[in-house]
């Protein structure tokens, strides 16, 4: 154990004195450049970004710049939010939601002021309320001592999420705009202005009150609105609809029915592929669905256009413990798949490869990506697939970006709401940091070409409705004229 853990943990939890406190406030400036530097190592020993040979110069820009201005935060930490603060600062500046710090001490208590405002395509409302007193659901937001809602949330979070730019990585931010986490340095706001539904103007007093670690999840949870993670296949009007809200191992039982009944989706007028709180998990079921609609031709030609390479080729950073990820995933899929499976074997291919390029002081290594579908060598030509449409949300990123990428590609028509956006790196991996207290994240690997980033796509047709409302968004795509099959007068259909 770590010498320095057991006064820090102390410290955290509340159990030294004030006098104590005072006394041990360098320890947690020690503490935070210590698992800064384990953080740091991390990246520069494990991601492939951070080698020239990848040649992302900008990664390794803001790899280097985002390691400075941590560590000048850390060297001013006097308390476990600042150094909370620190590595979320180094997270932050890597520009990708994977690469991220998570608190294995949390508080056991947050403030708030009874309700929660979040930002949405209507602007800023209240979306949670438990104080009687407070403005009514739906009210909209103003500002809050006379400050802009979006300025406020930008100066308590801007800096420590990876791609502000982006529209959804604000819109999953601000639920924590009226929440206090003690991790911001900037002081809780006293009072805000807002609109009610009926057109009232009104300046309420934020009276700040404790919330359990558990009611603040639960509240956080409400208020971010994100659609719960269904999978599943069903007729729909006279088409199908196909429900991914993840692509983990609980999409595989839905990929293998649509598999086996794809020459009845094929002749299906539409498909719906709905994605709405998909954040990721396995590319392969969502590119299995891709072959089963349009057949592995189109989809080939399709990866490779958006790869700009062989999207077969499978880069990793060259490591010992990129090495001992490999050796597990065989051990693990071996044990599961078998032996003689091609993705068993194409991984026993991507870790000989990485054996040899250790041994050879290299910095990458090449093969063929062992995910890749090619389970039928013989062409499998569809003439005309159905018309698919499309639809994801904010929460969409990871391989929920690759298949949007394919799909769009492949002639979906998208709907619904702009997605999250980042770099094209895979094969995600966390350690724990040498004081206990946090964890940090590195990825792995890249296809496709290197820097090469996915998103945010924005939709050909925005939802008109919320896209957590399911019964509201299955009503909005029954009036597309794909689904509906009225065309306005003069309208040309969708090409198919």
């Amino acid at each position: 154990m770590n010498l320095l853990r057991l006064p820090v943990i102390a410290l955290a939890l509340g159990l030294a004195s004030p006098s104590a406190a005072l006394a041990e406030t360098s320890l947690w400036a020690r503490m935070a450049e210590e698992d800064l530097a384990a953080a740091y190592a991390l990246i520069a020993e494990n991601h492939p970004a951070a080698v020239p040979e990848a040649g992302d110069q900008a990664f390794r820009a803001s790899f280097r710049r985002g390691y400075e201005e941590a560590r000048a935060l850390a060297q001013r930490a006097t308390n476990y939010n600042d150094y909370r603060a620190t590595l979320q600062r180094f997270a932050g500046a890597l520009g990708d939601r994977h690469l991220r710090s998570n608190a294995l001490l949390s508080s056991s208590r947050f403030f708030w002021p009874g309700f929660l405002a979040a930002d949405g395509y209507n602007g800023w409302r209240i979306v949670t309320r438990e104080d009687e007193n407070a403005p009514p659901l739906d009210s909209r937001l103003l500002d809050c001592d006379g400050r802009n809602p979006n300025d406020l949330a930008e100066q308590r979070f801007g800096q420590f999420t990876p791609n502000w730019s982006i529209r959804a990585e604000r819109l999953m931010a601000s639920p924590r705009l009226l929440l206090d986490t003690g991790t911001s340095s900037q002081p809780r706001a006293t009072s805000c202005t807002f609109e009610t539904p009926a057109g009232a103007r009104v300046t309420h007093h934020l009276s700040w009150r404790p919330i359990g670690l558990a009611d603040a999840s639960a509240q956080l949870q409400r208020a971010s609105r994100m659609p719960a993670q269904d999978v599943g296949l069903r007729s729909f009007r006279k088409g199908w609809w196909v429900r991914l809200g993840t692509l983990n191992d609980r999409a595989r039982p839905v990929i293998d029915e649509a598999q086996a009944r794809r020459a009845e989706l094929r002749a299906a007028p539409f498909v719906v592929v709905d994605l709405r709180g998909n954040g990721g998990g396995a590319s392969t079921y969502s590119d299995r669905l891709a072959k089963t609609l349009y057949g592995s031709d189109r989809v080939q030609r399709a990866k490779t256009k958006i790869a700009g390479t062989d999207e077969d080729l499978s880069v990793w950073r060259v490591s010992p413990a990129n090495l001992a990820t490999l050796e597990s995933y065989v051990e693990r899929f071996t044990r599961e798949l078998g032996a003689n499976d091609s993705v068993v074997t194409g991984l026993i291919a991507e870790r000989d490869a990485m054996r040899a390029a250790l041994g050879q002081g290299q910095a990458l290594s090449r093969s063929r990506s062992p995910w890749t579908d090619r389970s039928s060598g013989l062409s499998d030509r569809v003439a005309r697939p159905p018309q698919v449409i499309l639809i994801t949300d904010r929460f969409c990123f990871s391989s929920c970006l690759r298949a949007t990428a394919l799909f769009r590609a492949l002639g979906a028509l998208h709907v619904g709401e702009e997605t999250n956006g980042g770099p094209k790196h895979n094969e995600i991996r966390q350690i724990v940091l040498p004081s206990g207290l946090s964890d940090f994240s590195t990825m792995q690997a890249y296809d496709g070409l290197p820097g090469q980033r996915l998103g945010p796509y924005s939709p050909a047709r925005p939802f008109s409705v919320s896209a957590a409302d399911d019964s509201a968004v299955e009503t909005w795509v029954e009036t597309l004229p794909e689904v509906s099959g009225k065309h306005a007068p003069g309208a040309v259909p969708t090409p198919r």
